[in-house]
């Protein structure tokens, strides 16, 4: 992995952290949470070896919250003939769903994380988009649901293998 801890600001976002991975299980990004920014887009570009999107784990000091705190909801659309619309959502796990790829084709996803830092609850909205034979659309909305400071975070590929990208983590100007 490669990371960028150059700063670059452009419009209201500031650029904290650029990571590249490659054949990864997991990707962690420490530090890039702090009293600096209340509100922070993550955007990722990337390729899982089995279908399937990102989980999402905050982490504080190095270690991952694997509680059962997080809840989240997503619809999603399909290309299909005859279209394809539905809805995936649990009301406690050990990680929150960011994204979805229903194959091994590459995959983006935007999402914006609110409040990790301060200790008030941690929210996530966000889209993703991929780029497979039938186009994949969700949104997605997630919470972790306590009230503790976080400094980093974990995605996961949910489906388990690997994965290659590139993740971007910029900083809303207060």
């Amino acid at each position: 992995m490669t990371r960028n801890r150059d700063v670059a600001t452009q419009g209201g976002l500031v650029l904290l952290n650029t990571t590249t991975f490659t054949s990864q299980s997991s990707v962690s990004i420490n530090n890039v949470f702090s009293a600096a920014y209340d509100n922070y887009k993550i955007i990722c570009t990337h390729l899982n070896t089995s279908a399937g999107g990102f989980d999402i784990r905050v982490r504080s000091a190095g270690t991952d919250l694997t509680s059962s705190t997080y809840k989240w909801i997503a619809p999603y659309w399909q290309s299909v003939s005859g279209g394809g619309v539905g809805v995936d959502a649990t009301a406690s796990s050990t990680a929150a769903s960011i994204s979805f790829c229903d194959g091994t084709s590459q995959a983006t996803f935007e999402t914006t994380i609110t409040n990790p830092f301060l200790t008030k609850n941690t929210h996530f909205t966000g889209m993703h988009q991929d780029n497979r034979t039938n186009l994949v659309g969700t949104l997605r909305w997630a919470v972790v649901n306590n009230n503790l400071s976080y400094d980093g975070f974990t995605l996961l590929p949910n489906a388990g293998g690997t994965t290659t990208g590139t993740i971007s983590v910029y900083g809303y100007k207060k």
